[in-house]
């Protein structure tokens, strides 16, 4: 018989193989026996313990009479008592980072206080049950009158705490502060929500998970004061939603337009996180930065969806929407191929952090941006300039981007130009809305890359060009038809073997290995580069290689005199023109 579970688990289920994962990493790696590493790794494992301690309190809460009523009372017990225990090591580490010491004594009395506080009602409530909570005979989970102080209040008081040793803190980085600070406001405006409106939603250490797995990252991370900046943004967007929703009116128009809100002050920030996200990724050579932000990329995306499905629910059209190629077909693309040449495109958006990530995109591709900042400044910069296509936000001061998009159309020049809508309103009847309005394609943040040059494409015609297939098709003095060939096909893994070949270079070796008559050495290492070169597809150079290195296994000095000379002049011009090529268009380590 499948369990019907009386709460929402799946989020906090999600976030344990993570928050073992950061565990693992802490204690791997931040082993140093300083008071913050050590207090650091204690939140990370009490946090883990407590997520999953909540998790099995909701299933066992839910099995009701089929667990014995002192089984339900110790795993409540200690679900409340974790919780504290939570937030209080999330107050030792605030002193720790902040280097505050233990003199007066005052810190440590503020710092257990609430904690010991709970831990005696707790002890109170199983020798006394109900005040807190109890069961009753049907196994029905009865909150007592003060429950809200266990289960809520005391872990939001000690978060509160922290916070404030935090702010007091002078002897520490600003990234440990901002890092630290953000998790613990966060942390508290989630116990905040739970305990006011989503009490059957296991979220508060979920949330509490992600905001460890940031406090961790956010140092390793070498844009991190832009990410942090971004979730400030993302926290104010919460509360804007928070007040949207205490203003709704009961009339499905109101609920919509509150959601619209909504969905743009969620999706904004969201779409500067894993915009970001996405740029540090794609720049670090460093494996360990690259898992890190893969998890917040999909941490990110999960989290998204959640808020997507919490809207759902309220929405009267039960879902939101997001790019599909409906949104253009019957599109045909732009009748002059523009592959491999410019276009000029006018980007749209009051965020400055939306704006960057847009730009930085379209330019990466070759194509020419121009940008405004709200409506008024893009009729203005339209009434001068031409541009073959213009991507629009919809909310921005002064004047938005519907207003705008009607001013814009007024030109004459601008009557065919496509004007693509890039925005957060994904609830469900916005399409049609932005269709009906004018806008040529809707697409929605955050962003799908492939989904915005898709539509660029069908629009004009203009493909993104391949950095990849560019470099290659430069490589005329190698056989790379033969590279590929040894590289399975895999262009990835052939650019890797080029940048390996640049990076080792065996030409002062095989010049020692002459000077010293250390031909075995030679012979050695010559034999080396004429496989590497092979495997490029230097043929040339892998013949003369090959032969340098025979002559030299051989002792026929006479030869290898000759070959040596053309070998080292022909590998420097080799490992020069590889290296300028290649450091002009992908990352590759400074040559030693």
């Amino acid at each position: 018989m499948q369990l019907q579970l009386d709460y929402l688990i799946y989020m906090e289920l999600a976030v344990i193989p993570m928050d073992i994962l950061i565990c693992y990493y802490v204690f791997k790696n931040y082993s140093s026996d300083t008071p913050a590493y050590r207090a650091f790794r204690r939140l990370a494992v009490a946090l883990t313990i407590t997520c999953a301690f909540d998790v099995a309190t909701a299933v066992v809460s839910s099995l009701g009479t089929g667990v014995s009523e002192r089984c339900h009372m110790l795993f409540n017990t200690g679900d409340s008592f974790f919780a504290g225990l939570s937030s209080l090591l999330f107050i030792k580490y605030a002193i720790s980072v902040t280097k505050k010491e233990f003199k007066n004594g005052w810190h440590r009395m503020v710092s257990f206080v609430p904690t010991i506080i709970g831990t005696v009602l707790l002890a109170a409530n199983l020798i006394f049950p109900g005040f807190l909570f109890n069961y009753s005979e049907q196994g029905e989970y009865l909150h007592g009158p003060y429950f809200v102080i266990t289960a809520y209040i005391i872990p939001l008081i000690n978060v509160l705490i922290g916070i404030f040793f935090l702010t007091g803190g002078r002897k520490t980085t600003a990234k440990n502060l901002v890092a630290g600070i953000l998790g613990g406001l966060f942390s508290a405006a989630i116990i905040i929500i739970q305990m006011l409106c989503f009490d059957y939603v296991l979220i508060t250490f979920y949330v509490a998970s992600i905001c460890l797995l940031g406090m961790m990252t956010v140092v390793e991370t070498p844009d991190y004061r832009k990410l942090v900046k971004t979730l400030k943004e993302l926290e104010e967007a919460k509360k804007d939603a928070d007040r949207l929703k205490k203003r709704a009116q009961a009339d499905n128009q109101a609920k919509t337009e509150l959601l619209v809100q909504v969905s743009h002050e969620l999706r904004t920030p969201i779409n500067g996180i894993l915009g970001y996200n996405n740029i540090i990724m794609e720049d670090t050579q460093d494996s360990t930065i690259k898992e890190y932000c893969q998890k917040i990329d999909d941490s990110g995306k999960h989290l998204l969806n959640v808020f997507d499905e919490m809207l759902s629910i309220s929405a009267d059209e039960g879902r939101l929407e997001g790019f599909s190629a409906d949104d253009i077909a019957g599109i045909e693309p732009g009748l002059i191929d523009k592959t491999g040449t410019s276009i000029k495109v006018l980007a749209v958006d009051d965020n400055e952090i939306n704006l960057e990530l847009l730009v930085r995109a379209l330019t990466d591709a070759g194509i020419t941006v121009d940008t405004a900042e709200n409506g008024l400044e893009a009729v203005e910069k339209t009434e001068k300039t031409h541009y073959d296509l213009i991507l629009m936000d919809h909310m921005m001061p002064v004047m938005d981007g519907i207003e705008a998009l009607h001013m814009i159309r007024r030109i004459k020049e601008y009557k065919t130009t496509p004007v693509i809508v890039i925005t957060a309103n994904a609830v469900g009847g916005q399409r049609d809305k932005y269709m009906k309005e004018g806008f040529d394609a809707y697409l929605t943040k955050p962003l799908d890359r492939k989904a915005l040059f898709d539509v660029i494409y069908r629009f004009t015609g203009f493909k993104e060009k391949n950095v990849q297939e560019e470099l290659i098709s430069m490589l005329t003095f190698l056989n790379t038809s033969r590279g590929l060939e040894y590289s399975g096909g895999d262009v990835d893994f052939y650019i890797e073997q080029l940048k390996l070949f640049t990076t080792d270079n065996l030409e002062d070796k095989i010049r020692d290995d002459l000077a010293t008559d250390d031909l075995q050495s030679y012979a050695m290492n010559a034999g080396t580069i004429a496989a590497t070169a092979r495997m490029i597809g230097a043929d040339e150079l892998s013949d003369i290689a090959g032969m340098a290195s025979s002559a030299a296994a051989k002792g026929n000095r006479e030869a290898l005199n000759k070959l040596s000379n053309e070998l080292t002049v022909y590998y420097r011009f080799m490992m020069e023109r590889l290296y300028g090529l290649l450091s002009d268009r992908v990352a590759i380590p400074e040559k030693e």
